[in-house]
């Protein structure tokens, strides 16, 4: 056989040999569920020197070491590309209980975010993500306890319904505060903003103060 041959016969084997479409999508339905498995949407409170059990870089254990030093208990949430928001949420959340200042400066806001949305182009369907998101502010009014609230966090439906509310927030707030976004290009920010702000690839900052503004809060600093 020539080496010609040869060649496209052991291209065309190797080929055969890998997996097909339905075989790709059941491995990633499988990591997916152990992902699941593993790792609840948000875990409960552990001390943050548990941390020093996942790290051994020099580096990561040295600001470990720093956030121990200040910080007491952490909470770990699900990476799935959510985590920021699911993060923001449930920690603001959880200090509501016991901040009933914020609480009372922060409801009146929540409930005239779903009317900004539509000011900026949301169709009304938007309004069953704004009322779950609405209900959980309500239900530390009414003097719920942190078992509620992770319970809450941690069923899928109203998760995913808060991640979307806090997805909506954050590109309406970016289209009424353009000049926050002068870092990417017209073409870049209309994609974005289409998206609903998965932000791969982009500032990281750029959501987090988009979405910290609506709720009267200041952006984080810089890294």
């Amino acid at each position: 056989m020539a080496d010609g041959d040869a060649a496209l016969a052991a291209a065309l084997a190797a080929s055969m040999e890998r997996p097909d479409d339905d075989a790709i999508m059941a491995q990633m339905q499988t990591i997916q569920s152990e992902i699941k498995a593993s790792q609840p949407l948000v875990g409960d409170r552990e001390p943050v020197a548990n941390l020093l059990k996942d790290y051994t870089d020099p580096v990561f254990v040295s600001k470990i070491k720093g956030l121990a030093a200040e910080y007491q208990v952490l909470r770990r949430t699900r990476g799935d590309g959510n985590c920021f928001y699911r993060a923001f949420l449930f920690g603001y959340m959880e200090n509501l209980l016991t901040n009933a200042d914020e609480l009372k400066r922060v409801l009146p806001v929540v409930r005239a975010s779903f009317q900004k949305l539509l000011d900026v182009g949301y169709p009304s369907f938007c309004e069953d993500f704004y009322e779950t998101f609405l209900e959980q502010f309500e239900l530390i009014e009414k003097g719920t306890d942190v078992q509620q609230l992770e319970k809450n966090a941690r069923d899928q439906g109203i998760a995913d319904s808060l991640v979307a509310y806090m997805r909506m927030l954050t590109s309406g707030r970016m289209k009424v505060t353009r000049p926050l976004c002068v870092c990417l290009s017209s073409l870049v920010f209309c994609s974005v903003l289409s998206s609903n702000t998965r932000f791969e690839g982009y500032p990281r900052l750029l959501p987090a103060a988009s979405f910290c503004d609506p709720l009267g809060h200041p952006p984080p600093p810089p890294p």
